[in-house]
């Protein structure tokens, strides 16, 4: 059972894959900007520590604390209002490339084309050790061609985030697990994959879907059980970023009133694990 709120996952997942250098060269957190500040705050303070404990007494801790660490550039407006310049990128690129970095933009969607331009030839040929957290509040702002380099999470407002644990359908993975495999392998059809959802109201399974996708990214990304890797193998991961990204937003749609199909929608999902969508 999980016990943790979801942004307490993201925030676990990336210190996972950090413990284990597998981090990504681009990491994009969507959020209210003061949300995302604190959590990039939080995971940089546990990046920066030599012990990865957040101790507050080693060298790391210092000069973070002291906002003098010297691996760790920001990058952000000059002006509030104003679009991020090239020539800021244009001065990250050199420095990039010289000694191991975190580099955090900050309201990363303010870019404006050739700032956006310069930053993916940057992100196209990563440095080495060098690590990207973009910021944003809305990231439809950035080019594709970006989103496409980084790992994307949406971070709920403060005080908004729901625990997974409070979907009735916890109690079902296990089967859910079983038959995701049926479907996968042709054994049963969409609709009978489908038909244990309907006594259950959309969000209540979008939510239950939601930690399942969540938990698949963790399996790539983690150490894997043997028996799980059949069904992560059938399902390539960029099907389960795009499956789990496609349920933040269904469900951002539920909160703001529109009215979805659970039906068509739930169909939609199924299929791009099959990547038929």
């Amino acid at each position: 059972m999980v016990s943790a709120s979801f942004i307490m996952n993201i925030m676990s997942l990336l210190e996972q894959v950090l413990q284990q250098e597998r981090f990504p060269g681009a990491v994009l957190l969507q959020g209210y900007a003061k949300d995302s500040f604190a959590f990039v705050q939080s995971f940089l303070s546990f990046a920066f520590c030599e012990q990865h404990s957040r101790c507050g007494l080693c060298d790391g801790c210092h000069l973070f604390l002291a906002e003098n660490h010297p691996e760790l550039l920001i990058i952000a407006p000059l002006e509030k209002g104003h679009a991020i310049k090239i020539d800021q990128i244009r001065e990250l690129q050199s420095m990039a490339y010289q000694t191991p970095h975190w580099v955090w933009i900050q309201q990363a969607d303010s870019m404006n084309d050739n700032s956006a331009n310069a930053l993916l030839k940057i992100l196209e040929e990563p440095a080495l050790k060098t690590h990207f957290i973009l910021t944003v509040d809305n990231k439809n702002l950035l080019p594709k061609t970006i989103l496409s380099r980084c790992w994307q999470f949406d971070l709920p407002k403060e005080g908004t985030e729901e625990p997974i644990v409070h979907s009735p359908l916890m109690a079902y993975q296990d089967e859910f697990l079983k038959n995701l495999k049926l479907y996968l392998n042709e054994q049963i059809d969409l609709i009978q994959i489908l038909k244990p959802f309907e006594a259950y109201a959309l969000d209540d399974v979008l939510c239950f879907l939601q930690y399942i996708g969540f938990l698949m990214v963790q399996k790539y990304l983690l150490n894997t059980k043997a028996e799980d890797i059949a069904l992560l193998v059938s399902i390539p991961l960029a099907l389960w970023w795009t499956f789990w990204d496609n349920i933040l937003q269904y469900r951002k749609q539920l909160r703001m009133g529109i009215n979805l199909q659970a039906q068509l929608l739930l169909s939609r999902l199924f299929l791009i694990l099959k990547g038929n969508v």
